[in-house]
């Protein structure tokens, strides 16, 4: 996580740097992008043509295999777009190749050039800096070389079977779109199994303690190599020693993980023949393509796999299923008008189930309601919001866009960009503050209604309710939409347009995953709805989720926006392995650090009471909201007070937290029990001092008061109020009906 420029910004948990160089997807300027560039395509296309290139990409494919799950973040020997550009390089060759296997100096020179193809074929594009559109088109071609959004395998599966389902079901066909999407997923399974199984001969090699036993190991892999049933036999086993066998061993399965990503089709059905065939090319078939068309639209993206002369199928990118999921269902379809109108409305209604069942999981105690309406009094329209539900004092609406991103809008065309940005990021922010200002409008009188049942929706809007909207995609742009600042660049919106965050349905499924309890699931869409209002960022939504994990969003300091932060490399936390709670009706903490008391407190708080039921999420949310050193400081001063210390009765020693136009103050008030004879209405009294805290602040204040009695048992507290003040002088603030 770093920082531009000079700045008084502290985010709990991370190292400020002062200089870092170049932002993501900015390059160095060499003397000459486009020397550069064909250089190094000489490079590889070289490699390719002088070695035998199924080692050299199996090989590859092991190696960033590897480094993958190995891992966190940050380089790699080989990145995966560079694979894919090397195994799209092999199937432009027509000419048969050499079955010589290359050396690891060869590797990893071809391994460099492949990668500094990825950055002068980025440098050359030549942005105009000072276009806003320039700009940000050059940094969706990076986004578009770089970025991979590896679902989550049962995700994946998920999302797949339902959409292949819902067009089984519309087409009427035979389809077995969802069986054939199932067999790339076994058969991509069993490569890691197999990669398991290299390196368990490889350590039983490297332990072996008879030449038999490396015999063995070797028959093995002259079995299923033939590159290393060639290589082997010039090696005399009989007149070379122990030692010398061993480590020519190891040099043979180092050549000699062809089998690993290879699929035998003997042991196919039919369906499934049929299926990898369709996502296959043979070497050769990409000779008319153009070397450079593969940065922005590689075919591997939708035909991962090649088939050999011997009717096998290899493939060095067995992540492309999970990275590049719809492309490869598309490919498995008929191009025609009606299969796509089907495959479209497959992606949206799938799409709007699966968000209301993650919301519904993930908020075990909201009121979930799916395709909600309400009929507009100016112009008698019924407009529809996808999901909503209603978390006490809390709304959150979620507005679906399951549109594709366009091809030429990934590779930075102008118009397209603009229009697909507006349809699927801009629209859902704008329909959303529709819903928002109709009940700030009519409030109680606002009538509202499900779409399947006609039944109305109940919600108590007599109080003051927060609000916080999203637009939900299946695809996504990453860094280059999960906020507003390029928007605004662009002139799309301006600087007082109420905007909603766009979230992918992956990323949904991810934050759903690493928050599993509703407290923080429900605190971290409250906080990320509003961050942009304390700070100016460039990252993706797993690198804010890495932010809240680390410190719960905690942003201090004089100038918050004055600054532009970049998070690079920053998202370690949600590559780890999670298995979530299935059940997330639980106050645990996930990312917010409580000192002990207050933890205490948020359980007690969760657990209930009739007297805050009502109010329980917006005094957790409060609570949550406060940084950690100042609830240490109040920890302290009640202990101190609990003990004998700091005289009499003591109001207004509180906590606050400041978000633009909302404020969310921790207040306690530390009674003498002989004082309740002075003052018996303790409400009232917390009342006063809650309005007197908010008392001068523009805008709506959440006021948790916490009465603390100086001779108490109890370890949390003895009296709890919730107050929610909106100042007179502070127009509609966005968040609040």
């Amino acid at each position: 996580m770093k920082k531009l420029g000079n700045s008084k910004i502290y985010l709990h948990g991370y190292e400020m740097l002062r200089d870092f160089g170049a932002e993501t997807g900015d390059v160095t300027e060499p003397a000459n992008w486009e020397n550069e560039f064909q250089e190094n395509r000489s490079t590889i296309e070289t490699a390719i043509r002088i070695h035998d290139p199924i080692s050299l990409l199996s090989r590859t494919a092991t190696q960033c295999t590897l480094e993958g799950s190995a891992k966190k973040s940050g380089p790699t020997t080989v990145p995966l777009a560079a694979l894919e550009i090397l195994q799209a390089t092999f199937l432009m060759q027509l000419q048969t190749s050499r079955r010589i296997p290359p050396s690891p100096h060869s590797l990893l020179r071809t391994w460099k050039a492949a990668e500094a193809t990825l950055e002068s074929f980025i440098g050359k594009q030549k942005a105009d800096r000072t276009d806003p559109f320039s700009e940000l088109a050059n940094r969706t071609r990076a986004q578009t070389l770089h970025y991979r959004f590896i679902f989550d395998r049962e995700v994946c599966l998920i999302v797949v079977d339902r959409i292949a389902t819902k067009f089984d079901q519309k087409t009427k066909e035979f389809s077995e779109l969802r069986a054939r999407f199932r067999s790339i997923v076994k058969e991509v399974d069993k490569i890691a199994v197999r990669l398991g199984d290299h390196y368990d001969k490889v350590q039983a090699l490297l332990e072996a303690t008879t030449k038999e036993a490396v015999q063995g190991i070797v028959d093995f892999y002259v079995d299923v190599c033939p590159l290393a049933a060639k290589t082997w036999k010039r090696v005399d086993s009989e007149r070379t020693d122990l030692e010398t066998l061993r480590n020519l061993a190891f040099q043979l399965t180092e050549i000699s993980h062809e089998w690993i990503f290879t699929i035998n089709s003997e042991g196919l059905s039919e369906l499934e023949k049929d299926t990898f065939k369709a996502l296959s090319h043979r070497p050769g078939d990409l000779f008319d393509q153009s070397f450079e068309h593969l940065f922005m639209n590689n075919p591997v993206w939708n035909r991962p796999f090649i088939e050999t002369a011997s009717s096998k199928y290899f493939t060095a990118l067995p992540q492309i299923p999970f990275a590049f999921p719809f492309r490869i269902i598309e490919s498995l379809i008929p191009e025609d008008r009606l299969t796509a109108a089907a495959l479209s409305d497959a992606r949206a209604e799938a799409l709007e189930e699966l968000i209301f069942e993650v919301v519904s999981k993930a908020l075990p105690s909201a009121t979930v309601i799916r395709s909600l309406q309400w009929k507009d009094p100016t112009d008698g329209k019924i407009y529809e919001h996808d999901t909503v539900a209603i978390l006490g004092n809390q709304i959150f609406i979620f507005e679906a866009k399951s549109g594709k991103i366009r091809e030429p809008a990934r590779r930075g065309g102008p118009e397209a960009l603009k229009k697909t940005l507006r349809e699927l990021f801009v629209e859902p922010a704008e329909q959303s503050m529709r819903m928002q200002a109709y009940l700030n409008e009519y409030g109680p009188r606002a009538s509202l209604w499900e779409k399947t049942t006609g039944k109305p929706v109940l919600i108590d809007l007599t109080k003051p309710k927060a609000v916080y909207r999203f637009g939900i995609t299946i695809e996504g742009l990453a860094s280059l939409t999960a906020g507003r600042r390029f928007f605004e660049r662009l002139g799309m919106i301006d600087s007082t347009t109420k905007w909603a965050p766009s979230i992918s349905l992956g990323e949904l499924f991810m934050i759903s995953k690493y928050l599993d309890s509703e407290v923080s699931f429900g605190h971290y869409l409250s906080r990320r709805y509003t961050l942009e209002e304390v700070l100016d960022f460039i990252g993706d939504e797993q690198d804010l989720l890495s932010m809240y994990l680390t410190n719960g969003f905690c942003v201090l300091g004089e100038g918050t926006r004055d600054q532009t932060v970049l998070l690079f490399q920053a998202d370690d936390l949600v590559r780890t392995t999670k298995i979530p709670r299935e059940d997330r009706a639980n106050s645990a903490l996930v990312g917010v650090s409580l000192p002990p008391r207050w933890k205490l407190i948020s359980d007690e708080v969760y657990a209930g009471h009739p007297s805050i039921d009502r109010h329980k999420f917006d005094i957790l949310f409060t609570i949550m909201n406060q940084p950690p050193p100042a609830l240490a400081k109040l920890q302290s001063r009640i202990s101190r007070w609990r003990s004998g210390g700091g005289g009499r009765s003591k109001q207004g020693e509180h906590s606050k937290y400041v978000i633009n136009d909302r404020q969310f103050v921790v207040l306690i008030n530390l009674m003498d029990r002989r004082d309740l004879d002075r003052s018996p209405d303790i409400a009232g009294n917390c009342r006063v001092i809650a309005y007197s805290v908010a008392d001068g602040f523009v805008g709506t204040t959440d006021c948790v008061v916490m009465t603390i009695f100086r001779d108490s048992k109890t370890l949390t507290y003895d009296g709890i109020s919730f107050f929610r003040v909106k100042s007179k002088k502070s127009s509609s603030s966005g968040y609040i009906i």
